[in-house]
């Protein structure tokens, strides 16, 4: 995920969220982010990335850009995400202080039945006075993220990704692989700890949507404190 000065928005791009960082992040000038994506149905199904920008200074300062994409498997082409569906500041950890960070959400949608979304993260770093891309998540359809901000996995995001069986139909019960990542308050980055897969299976989209991490957490948890006895 690079950030990219001197990109902004495309001729053909439209504002569809906005928010004021300098109050939630008490920055000594105005910030402002802004997610973009294509006019009409190409913000759904084209081809063009939907692009999250921050502008630093007042309105009519140039806007530094990132595409959300992903490259394809065979790294000839690239995915994008085409529709912004989730513009927030939010809280990584609420530590003293606490670790604030923007969310955008962007969907994937090229016509076919399923769609992925992507997660990605930025941080402010105050001594650049910049923000900065943290991490990028990308979840299937039948999949969960949640970023944990209180408790034993504060600081950390968890995701669950469906597992197909044999047998098994697309959208009905699954195992799911669950991935921990943890952030580091100071570093700003995240490491990741834990991947595995559940041992339960867990409803999907034939049962109305996915519910894997929250009844999950116990099992999460005790896994963690046998590998990492001293820190969970």
């Amino acid at each position: 995920m690079a950030v990219l000065p001197g990109l902004g928005p495309a001729d053909n791009m439209a504002p569809v969220l906005s928010i004021d960082l300098q109050k939630p992040f008490h920055t000594t000038v105005d910030w402002r982010v802004t997610a973009y994506q294509a006019a009409g149905d190409e913000g759904r199904f084209g081809d063009l990335a939907a692009r999250i920008c921050f502008r630093r200074g007042a309105a009519g300062t140039e806007e530094a850009c990132t595409p959300l994409m992903r490259a394809a498997i065979n790294d000839s082409d690239r995915l994008v995400y085409q529709t912004v569906t989730g513009l927030s500041v939010v809280h990584l950890t609420r530590s003293n202080p606490p670790v604030l960070g923007v969310l955008a959400e962007a969907q994937m949608n090229y016509g076919g039945s399923g769609t992925a979304t992507q997660y990605a993260i930025w941080a402010y770093h105050r001594g650049a006075d910049r923000f900065q891309p943290l991490a990028t998540f990308q979840i299937a359809q039948q999949g969960e993220f949640e970023i944990i901000d209180t408790g034993p996995l504060a600081g950390s995001v968890v995701t669950a990704e469906y597992v197909l069986g044999d047998g098994e139909t697309h959208f009905g019960r699954h195992h799911f692989a669950i991935a921990v990542h943890l952030l580091d308050p100071v570093t700003l980055l995240y490491t990741d700890v834990l991947h595995y897969v559940t041992r339960l299976k867990y409803p999907s989209l034939d049962e109305g949507g996915v519910d894997v991490i929250r009844p999950e957490m116990p099992a999460t948890l005790r896994i963690l404190k046998y590998l990492y006895p001293t820190n969970f």
